[in-house]
């Protein structure tokens, strides 16, 4: 049987879905030292149901808006960074002269010469 043709069923909603990253989330385990990746046994729908009906709890929205006020007050110049709207539009801006003019690929690549001078 080929990877293509493998079914997964879903634990929580038991549909039988194919068994790839499009329909499970990945997820890892370390043991040993060793880092195995797999998919989970819940389904993306499954799981982002659980994950929406989590969050709507208000003692888990509490403790989220009071981690990243704390992650805010200790990192001042990252959160600023993260939420300044000009610096994000330097970067893209940056990043889109960086593109080859063929085809659009980082130029930083070695790809074509189109841009080396």
């Amino acid at each position: 049987m080929s990877a293509k043709n493998t079914i997964k069923v879903c634990t929580k909603c038991g549909r039988e879905l194919p068994a790839t990253s499009g329909y499970f989330h990945m997820t890892k385990r370390i043991k040993g030292g060793t880092v195995y990746k797999y998919l989970r046994s819940d389904c993306k729908e499954c799981r982002n149901e659980i994950k929406r009906e989590h969050y709507k709890d208000p003692k888990v929205k509490k403790q989220y808006r009071e981690s990243h006020a704390d992650w805010r007050k200790r990192n001042p110049d990252k959160a600023k960074s993260y939420y300044d709207p000009d610096k994000a539009r330097e970067e893209y801006e940056r990043k889109k002269k960086s593109r080859c003019n063929l085809d659009g690929r980082l130029a930083s690549q070695g790809h074509c010469s189109c841009m080396s001078d």
